[in-house]
């Protein structure tokens, strides 16, 4: 399996505005690169990896719809 993942965005300006947003999240949380021409951006991979692993919670602002495929 390869290392590499790719996200399907509508298009370049949607792609790296939500990347970008989540890597300040990343980095809000302490999750930042330690290597490489990023040192300290905020590191999205680390945080999905996170999020996988049950060490960060995700939760809705209005999280009253208990229907996660209902985007109403």
């Amino acid at each position: 399996m390869s290392k590499y993942k790719m996200l399907y965005f509508r298009d370049g300006n949607e792609a790296q505005a939500v990347i970008g947003k989540v890597s300040e999240i990343a980095a809000g949380l302490g999750y930042v690169t330690q290597a490489g021409p990023t040192v300290g951006a905020g590191n999205v991979a680390a945080l999905l990896i996170a999020i996988a692993q049950n060490e960060v919670v995700i939760t809705k602002k209005d999280h009253k719809n208990v229907y996660p495929n209902n985007r109403s």
